[in-house]
């Protein structure tokens, strides 16, 4: 499913016409796989987690070197988590630090079910080392990242992803865990699927991505101002994307 962090407000940068921005970014929200959040600082009582590692895997820690983190995964037969994030200014990156990853429970889970994989886009050039600058944001382009946080779960081929991760205010490990278990889970019987079903599936996921795909133009060539008439147009788009991941989900869940 789309992901945003339940309860998370809208903040939007500084841009010229907050109107159509407004507009432009409800439709975002519905897109994306995680919210591009701008608050520079962690609330009272909010410790970050450790800092990555830069030169090969240490388990259940986080890591910036991705191809020792790729090697890993297919050497231990791991499913592989990217973090990208934006670690010293996005807000809800720094709640997830807080809440799950900087966690022993977390910790002990991710030490023999994950590699860690960090992908880091911070204001603070220093935190990532110039080798992996360019590398990071071809990999950001490669899997579509819109916001931050965004998690993208791979098989342990490193080459297929299996599913994306949200970000909450609600956050812990165990629920973090427990998500991060249920689209390993929905992988599972989506590889199960054959014949008709697949097809079906598949068919699914088009429409999803043909409607995503025309409303992404609309905004781009349209540039609609917010009123009743373009408040309904999108919300005829969301619906056959909705209905159509909606359906696609039951399926896995039947």
């Amino acid at each position: 499913m789309i992901q945003r962090p339940s309860g998370a407000e809208p903040r939007l940068g500084d841009r010229k016409e907050r109107d159509m921005n407004m507009f432009k970014y409800v439709c975002g929200l519905m897109l994306a796989s995680a919210v591009l959040a701008s608050i520079p600082a962690c609330s009272a009582g909010e410790a970050p987690a450790a800092g990555p590692g830069v030169s090969g895997v240490n388990p259940g820690e986080w890591t910036q070197d991705y191809d020792a983190a790729l090697s890993y995964g297919r050497e231990k037969n791991l499913p592989v988590l990217l973090n990208f994030t934006g670690s010293d200014w996005c807000y809800w990156c720094k709640l997830m630090d807080s809440k799950v990853f900087s966690r022993k429970e977390w910790k002990d889970y991710a030490r023999d079910n994950l590699v860690l994989v960090f992908i880091d886009f911070p204001k603070d050039a220093g935190l990532v080392p110039e080798k992996f600058k360019d590398r990071n944001m071809k990999l950001a382009e490669k899997y579509g990242v819109r916001g931050y946080p965004t998690y993208v779960l791979l098989k342990a081929d490193g080459k297929t992803e299996i599913g994306r991760l949200g970000a909450s205010k609600d956050a812990s490990p165990a629920w973090f865990i427990g998500e991060t278990k249920k689209v390993i889970a929905k992988n599972a019987r989506l590889e199960s699927l054959s014949g008709e079903a697949r097809a079906k599936y598949d068919a699914l996921l088009a429409e999803r991505d043909a409607a995503v795909k025309e409303l992404e133009e609309w905004i781009e060539k349209e540039k609609p101002e917010r009123n009743d008439a373009n408040d309904k147009k999108f919300e005829e788009f969301r619906k056959r994307i909705m209905d159509a991941e909606d359906e696609a989900d039951k399926m896995l869940r039947d």
